[in-house]
């Protein structure tokens, strides 16, 4: 809930020493954590910064899914390097996401921890495995600490499919085998719509998704 999106401009010195400043505080207050978010408000592409700077930092020739990614991983980049000096051991994560979703063209620091925002509920398409390992492998060339943002909340926000259950535990296993070794957690966003299509605040007929989360846990310790 930040006013105005909390969209800023990743030119500005300003920004950058107050990001910095920030993020050093954060480590400080919470000592035991070992990540804090560097990462651009939802609908980056509708809030980009319009300063000339920020314009001509971007990357057409990625496509839509790479316009924004050497901007925002740059800057993700210099707020990581900062912070390694003063605290080490510290890392600095932004998800892969939307226009920044592909993988910038220079290497990134070694605590930078990256979390790959792929697509809705895992499919059994050999498309779908494909895009999957083509951009698990782009990222893995980075050396980057790679994380998941799982959706599993699609399938259930249409009309017909409010309440009803989806499991796919083998599709789990195809999926995490591609990624096995590389990945080493995951954020799952479950759906928050209940059978009669009304929103609520959390986990939303949670009793059609435990078989998923029961063998997802299990595939992530061992992925035979």
């Amino acid at each position: 809930p930040e006013p105005g999106g909390g969209h800023v401009c990743m030119s500005h010195p300003g920004v950058f020493a107050q990001t910095v400043a920030d993020k050093l505080a954060e480590f400080k207050r919470n000592s035991y954590s070992s990540f804090a978010k560097g990462m651009p408000g939802d609908s980056n592409g509708l809030f980009y910064c319009r300063c000339a700077d920020c314009q001509k930092k971007l990357s057409p020739h990625l496509g839509d899914q790479g316009l924004y990614s050497n901007v925002v991983w740059g800057y993700v980049n210099q707020v990581a390097a900062e912070v390694a000096k003063k605290m080490p051991g510290k890392n600095i994560v932004c998800c892969a996401y939307g226009g920044y979703l592909r993988k910038p063209e220079f290497p990134l620091m070694p605590n930078v921890a990256v979390t790959l925002c792929f697509y809705p509920v895992p499919r059994a398409t050999l498309a779908y495995k494909q895009l999957w390992k083509k951009l698990l492998d782009e990222w893995s060339a980075t050396g980057a600490k790679l994380y998941v943002w799982e959706y599993w909340n699609n399938s259930r926000y249409k009309r017909g499919a409010y309440g009803a259950p989806a499991i796919f535990p083998r599709q789990l296993k195809e999926i995490y085998a591609i990624d096995a070794g590389r990945v080493r957690g995951r954020a799952i966003e479950m759906p928050d719509v209940d059978g009669d299509g009304k929103s609520v605040s959390g986990w939303a007929d949670w009793i059609y998704d435990i078989q998923n989360l029961y063998a997802a846990g299990r595939l992530m310790w061992d992925p035979s």
